[in-house]
C-alpha cells in the first residue's frame, strides 16, 4: 500500500503578462532651482545687519527682492524688465546688485548678470550701482559668492588683505 497520496500533476507555467505598472521605479533628482538661493541670501542679509525689508514699503528697508525693484519708478525706467534677484540700498544714492543661479558652474554667468544690471542702473546719475555680487549653488551643494566693485571705469574684485572677498558684504 502506498501512503505517500497521490502523484503531483504537473502544471504548465502561466505565461508572463506585461504589466501596466512599472517593475522598477526610478525616481528622478530633483533640479535644483535659484529659488534655492532667495531664502540664503536674505537670511544672510538680515544676519550681517541689512534690513531686508522692501525700501518701498518701509522707510528703513535695504532690500528689494526680484519684482520689488520695479515698485521704484526709477529703476523700473532702468532696468525696463529686468530684474535681479536683490537690489540692496545701501545709501539713498549706492545701490549694490545681486544675481543668483543653480549651480557652481554658473557663478560666472551670475556675477557678469548682476554687473549688467549695475551699468543699467549707472547709466542714469540718480543712483550708482557700486557692488555687485553674483551667488551659485544651492542648499545641497553649498553656496559660492563673489562680489566686485566698479572703480569708475569698469568692476574689480573685492578683496580684503589681497584676498578676494567670497561672502556679502555688511552695512558700515
Amino acid at each position: 500500500m502506498n501512503r505517500a497520496g497521490p502523484k503531483p500533476r504537473r502544471v504548465a507555467p502561466v505565461p508572463r503578462q506585461a504589466s501596466l505598472l512599472p517593475t522598477r521605479m526610478t525616481r528622478k533628482e530633483p533640479a535644483s532651482t535659484e529659488v534655492d538661493a532667495y531664502v540664503f541670501i536674505k537670511d544672510n542679509l538680515k544676519t550681517l545687519g541689512w534690513d531686508t525689508r522692501n525700501p518701498e514699503r518701509v522707510q528703513t528697508g535695504q532690500v528689494w527682492t526680484q519684482n520689488e525693484c520695479l515698485s521704484n519708478p526709477e529703476l523700473k525706467r532702468l532696468l525696463v524688465l529686468d530684474r535681479p534677484e536683490n537690489i540692496v540700498k545701501i545709501t539713498e544714492k549706492l545701490l549694490w546688485t545681486i544675481e543668483a543661479k543653480r549651480s557652481h558652474s554658473e557663478l560666472g554667468k551670475a556675477l557678469k548678470e548682476s554687473q549688467d544690471y549695475a551699468e543699467k542702473i549707472n547709466k542714469d546719475g540718480r543712483y550708482k550701482a557700486i557692488f555687485a555680487s553674483g551667488i551659485a549653488g544651492n542648499e545641497l551643494d553649498s553656496f559660492l559668492i563673489r562680489t566686485t566693485f566698479f572703480d569708475g571705469k569698469k568692476f574689480v574684485p573685492v578683496q580684503m588683505n589681497g584676498v578676494d572677498v567670497t561672502g556679502f558684504l555688511s552695512p558700515g
